[in-house]
């Protein structure tokens, strides 16, 4: 019921899809607003980073670089819907919740304690995974804002030894820990 009111697609062992648009995004941020939320920040040699712990639920940011609208296209969509279902069957990521807005993804997701991966490792990969595709796709695509968009993701990778070519993602995923009864109690499932 809730996931209808806020428009979202939400899902644990599968998919459901739903069309979301900007003006969705209002019900999202009332969907976010229903939870005790807490950032947990650290500062460490990389800059300032949000710790993430394991067995608990995270309500999540990543934005691409510059806030480049890349996600006006389906195209693009795909590869962030695939890489989810991917980190979903395959890594043991479960989502409750999720927008995905013209340049940036909102979801609330977590791990099982008992998984192989933690949360931060299942990070880092869909970002390594869907900066690569995306990057591959706006070279074999008609594009038409092709070369300015190259511009920008090679830019603000250019200085940065860890990056090859293009850094598409931003630093960070604005992790903040989802803090209620309900969650401390159950901390891997949602009744919606």
């Amino acid at each position: 019921m809730l996931a209808e009111i806020c428009n979202l697609g939400t899902f644990k062992s599968g998919f459901v899809i739903r069309n979301v648009h900007r003006t969705s995004f209002m019900g999202f941020q009332k969907f976010k607003d229903l939870f005790e939320i807490s950032t947990l920040s650290d500062l460490n040699s990389m800059g300032i980073n949000n710790k993430i712990n394991q067995g608990y639920l995270y309500f999540l940011t990543l934005t691409v670089i510059d806030w480049v609208d890349v996600f006006t296209r389906p195209v693009y969509k795909h590869i962030i819907v695939d890489a989810l279902k991917h980190c979903q069957q395959i890594k043991g990521l479960e989502i409750y919740a999720w927008c995905l807005m013209s340049n940036h993804l909102h979801f609330i997701a977590g791990v099982k304690e008992d998984n192989e991966f933690t949360l931060s490792d299942i990070l880092r990969d869909f970002k390594k995974i869907t900066n690569k595709k995306i990057i591959e796709k706006i070279n074999t695509e008609t594009e038409s804002r092709k070369k300015w968009m190259l511009n920008q993701f090679e830019f603000a990778g250019r200085y940065n030894p860890k990056i090859k070519d293009y850094k598409f993602w931003q630093d960070g995923n604005e992790a903040k820990e989802i803090h209620t009864p309900e969650f401390c109690s159950k901390r891997s499932t949602i009744s919606i």
